[in-house]
């Protein structure tokens, strides 16, 4: 207790979570860099398939902001959930969460690399998807090793 009556608590944050909500960043922060290095993007992308390819288009500019939102926002979840879910929280609640929403929204993000890689022609572009879902993973193992009192 506080000289001013006011209980304190000290949480503990976890390491382990830390570097999980900083490995969520690597997402969008590699979608900008490729659009940063990208010396030619085409003015188009598709956004919808068929069966028999593409049949909706939109904008470059369009299908990147609509992508990079969500990985920006995803990112900044994790990153603000660090705190509360060091504590009071299951080990295997807490990794699903940050495993979820990092491989989710990463995988959101890098929809605007497929769409470029399609633009292209280039033959199976929704392979670069297997990356962000591969960080959602790295990411839930990470969240694994957090210790709580209460972790299970």
């Amino acid at each position: 207790m506080s000289s001013s009556g006011v209980v304190e608590r000290r949480v503990r944050v976890s390491a382990a979570l830390v570097v999980a909500a900083m490995l969520a960043w690597l997402t969008p922060a590699s979608v900008v860099a490729v659009r940063l290095a990208w010396t030619d993007p085409p003015s188009r992308v598709p956004v919808h398939w068929t069966g028999a390819g593409p049949d909706k288009w939109a904008s470059a500019d369009a299908a990147f902001w609509s992508s990079i939102v969500p990985g920006i926002v995803g990112a900044l979840v994790c990153s603000l959930l660090v705190v509360p879910l060091s504590s009071d929280t299951s080990r295997w609640g807490t990794a699903i969460t940050f495993g979820a929403v990092s491989a989710g929204t990463g995988i959101i993000a890098f929809f605007w690399i497929a769409m470029m890689l399609a633009a292209e022609g280039a033959t199976a572009p929704f392979l670069v998807l297997l990356a962000p879902f591969g960080l959602g993973v790295l990411v839930f193992g990470l969240s694994l090793l957090v210790r709580t009192k209460t972790a299970r």
